[in-house]
């Protein structure tokens, strides 16, 4: 009916919420998982795509200046399905 119609979209819009509001992020993992990961690297930069269905999580990625030994890190982060780390 409408009425139970409104009250779950209530119901859902205050999960939402309540997750934002913690600074949470659920992953769900697909039925069928597909990994595809693109790496390129130029001179300025390194990248990290993710083409495919799946997160990928990079723990530990140091990020150094090429001519120096002088790095940040370590760090980790996590790439979304159809996106890059840069």
């Amino acid at each position: 009916s409408d009425e139970d119609s409104k009250q779950l979209a209530e119901t859902i819009a205050a999960g939402v919420s309540v997750l934002t509001g913690y600074g949470a992020v659920l992953i769900v993992p697909p039925d069928v998982v597909r990994h595809h990961t693109v790496l390129s690297e130029t001179a300025a930069d390194y990248t990290i795509r993710n083409d495919g269905n799946s997160v990928i999580m990079v723990e530990n990625f140091y990020d150094c200046v090429s001519t120096t030994d002088n790095c940040q890190g370590p760090s980790a982060f996590h790439v979304l399905p159809t996106r890059s780390h840069v």
